[in-house]
């Protein structure tokens, strides 16, 4: 069940970006030549930059969500991958005295036992908070909403305070007509 979350999950990220799953939704009813857009992460819009009539090129920024909190939580994980680092850094040092002293037969096999695991510990703490930075990083690359095509914008029945979350049915922002 997990991994069929999982799909899940990646497919509605997936369809999120290209506005399809507003349209799924029925925030806004898909037209031929029409392309509703929604943010692929959640938050809340800062500011819609566009208006009605309005001609725009692809990656032309639409909207952007307010990242104070995802900038606060990315601060929070850099501070995390750096302190476990260092702590990475303490057990590889930690495990390579603890050999020497092995090998000088001055500590004893469930010593230098427990340095490998101490190092293997710090080591998956630090992939850990490495990919929780990542994720981070990646919601804040998608917090502004970009056009994906050439076109002009047909409505914008999206507003500056609107809460988006795509794992709920995904309001649209912005409907681009394609050129």
């Amino acid at each position: 069940m997990k991994s069929l979350r999982g799909a899940r999950r990646s497919i509605l990220l997936a369809l999120a970006g290209t506005g399809v799953l507003g349209a799924l939704a029925g925030a806004v009813p898909a037209v031929a030549g029409e392309l509703p857009l929604a943010f692929a992460v959640r938050g809340v819009v800062a500011a819609v930059l566009v208006v009605p009539g309005t001609r725009v090129a692809p990656g032309t920024p639409l909207a952007r969500l307010d990242v104070r909190p995802l900038q606060a939580l990315h601060k929070a994980a850099e501070a995390a991958v750096t302190a476990a680092s260092a702590k990475q850094a303490l057990a590889q040092r930690r495990l390579k005295n603890t050999q020497e002293l092995y090998d000088a037969v001055s500590v004893s096999a469930g010593e230098l036992e427990e340095a490998k695991v101490t190092l293997t510990e710090a080591q998956a703490k630090l992939a850990r908070v490495q990919a929780r930075r990542a994720v981070l990083a990646w919601r804040l690359e998608r917090s502004v909403l970009t056009a994906p095509r050439a076109g002009v914008i047909k409505a914008v029945p999206g507003f500056a305070g609107q809460v988006v979350d795509p794992r709920a049915a995904n309001p649209t922002i912005v409907v681009l007509r394609i050129e």
